[in-house]
């Protein structure tokens, strides 16, 4: 919404104020959720990909641009990155696999969206209309899950963590922080 409103009013928002914005907003109604490893997750990924994805698509020029290839790694490495001391304090495992797995799933969740958004409205008109979106639907999602349960079963598919403590991942968290405030104002002055 404050996008839309600073595009309206001709004023080009800041990334970092609106994504510590929306988050302090959050925890305002809800405080909790601080605790909720889905929210930590969602937020840290969400920080991945607004600040440290177009740094490694830079780094990735030697991929593909086919069907956004070089794009789905970026975000994806990026995601990780930023998700990974929460992953190793909360879950104390490593996926060594789930770059692969969002790549190879990302053209899907498109088609998902498509497909499932194009079954609801379709299911309010009548059922027989929707009937072909149900099963366009259905082989995407098989396919989304052939290719989690394949990768998940591979005997290298993830391994156990380190013993990392909150002061480590809150140390991580702040020095990126400090690197997201710093760049910022690097860039303004440009």
């Amino acid at each position: 919404s404050l996008v839309i409103v600073g595009r309206l009013i001709t004023r080009k928002p800041n990334d970092l104020n609106l994504f510590l914005g929306a988050g302090a907003t959050m925890l305002i109604f809800a405080p909790r959720l601080i605790f909720d490893l889905g929210f930590q997750l969602s937020f840290a990924a969400m920080a991945g990909i607004m600040f440290i994805e177009p740094l490694v698509k830079d780094m990735l020029n030697w991929l593909p641009e086919t069907l956004s290839f070089r794009e789905t790694m970026a975000q994806t490495l990026a995601a990780i990155f930023t998700t990974l001391p929460i992953i190793l304090w909360q879950v104390d495992q490593l996926s060594l696999v789930s770059p692969l797995a969002n790549v190879l799933v990302a053209p899907a969740v498109n088609l998902v969206f498509i497909f499932g958004l194009s079954l609801v409205g379709l299911g309010f008109i009548s059922a027989v209309l929707a009937l072909p979106a149900t099963y366009l639907l259905s082989l995407v999602l098989s396919y989304v899950i052939l290719v989690v349960v394949s990768l998940g079963n591979l005997p290298v598919a993830s391994v156990n963590g380190s013993a990392v403590t909150w002061v480590v991942v809150v140390t991580f968290y702040i020095v990126m922080g400090w690197w997201m405030i710093k760049r910022q104002s690097v860039e303004h002055k440009i």
